[in-house]
């Protein structure tokens, strides 16, 4: 791979780990998102992936890159770019009414 990803410094938690990684060459910080998969989560790993993958192909500023995936023995890695701010805060900081701020989470 092209990226060290940090286990040891977990930036997030939930359905996946999402741990600090970076490029070893141009040392551009990214996100590694973890996941334990099993035989019947592989596959929708892979799929989502390549979903994502083309959504990137568009180069759509609203979508965050992935940079690469792969799985692992029982383990999937989503390798992205790193947002620098929490995408709550971004919102909340904007003059949007409750309905506009709900209509982004629908």
């Amino acid at each position: 791979s092209d990226y060290t990803i940090c286990l040891n410094q977990s930036v997030g938690e939930g359905t996946f780990s999402v741990v600090k990684a970076f490029h070893k060459r141009t040392h551009k910080p990214a996100v590694a998102k973890i996941m334990k998969l099993n035989s019947h989560s592989i596959a929708q790993f892979t799929l989502e992936c390549k979903i994502l993958s083309k959504l990137n192909e568009g180069r759509n500023p609203n979508i965050i890159k992935m940079y690469t995936y792969g799985v692992q023995n029982d383990t999937g890695i989503i390798v992205m770019e790193r947002m620098d701010e929490d995408l709550l805060d971004v919102i909340l900081e904007k003059d949007l009414t409750a309905s506009q701020q709900m209509d982004i989470f629908h």
